[in-house]
């Protein structure tokens, strides 16, 4: 074709040259990618945080501190320090890891720990220290060292919250989950940027490979 000129074969130099940046090129996204990656896992795991401290924030905003002369009952939010001690047939006592905890919060009526744990709180006051009877696990008990076993607990309670009624518990309610809504809100955004940067750097490591790769052979023939 008259005007074509057909251009050069490119120098075994010049293709060293391209591999070399190109190659510099696949490092560096490589390291983009690992540090998205890391970013992302990071929101994820915040936006579990979060969703736990809404929980337990919503409990505290509608909840009034007790006085030290008020006794606790059915309903109250108590926070604890715990250390519980299994016994055997034979009487003896051990201790267990994974039974015992600080600043534990236990409500009341809730049914959500060992039968009769939550009851042994009733009439009790803040500053109370003092050993539970003896509770037994359930024999069907998911963890099976402690399935059936009999087990007495060390306690003081550090503070006592009663649940708020009305239009003003509601209404702390509604304010501070609007307040976290909006932080979940800027965290998913900030989730998505990630995952779009992310694949962005996975396709632009793919194209330089395969440049890398073409270059290699070109350097063949």
């Amino acid at each position: 074709m008259k005007g074509f000129r057909k251009q050069p074969k490119p120098t075994n130099a010049t293709l060293n040259d391209q591999a070399k940046t190109l190659e510099a090129e696949v490092r560096k996204n490589a390291a983009l990618v690992n540090i998205l990656q890391t970013t992302l896992q990071q929101c994820i795991q915040q936006m579990s945080n979060n969703s736990k401290e809404i929980e337990a924030m919503s409990k505290l905003l509608t909840s009034k501190e007790l006085k030290d002369d008020e006794v606790a009952e059915d309903g109250d939010r108590l926070v604890i320090d715990f250390a519980g001690r299994l016994v055997d047939e034979d009487g003896n006592e051990s201790n267990y890891n994974g039974i015992s905890g600080m600043g534990f919060m236990v409500e009341i009526g809730s049914k959500t720990t060992v039968e009769g744990f939550e009851d042994y709180f009733v009439g009790k006051k803040v500053g109370h220290t003092g050993r539970t009877p003896r509770f037994t696990f359930p024999k069907e008990y998911g963890n099976k060292d402690l399935a059936g076993r009999e087990i007495f607990f060390d306690v003081e309670i550090l503070k006592a919250m009663r649940p708020l009624k009305g239009t003003h518990a509601v209404k702390l309610i509604k304010q501070y989950e609007q307040e976290e809504f909006d932080k979940q809100k800027a965290l998913l955004e900030e989730t998505k940027k990630a995952e779009e940067q992310q694949e962005d750097a996975k396709v632009l490591e793919m194209n330089t490979n395969e440049s890398v790769s073409s270059n290699e052979q070109q350097q063949t023939t």
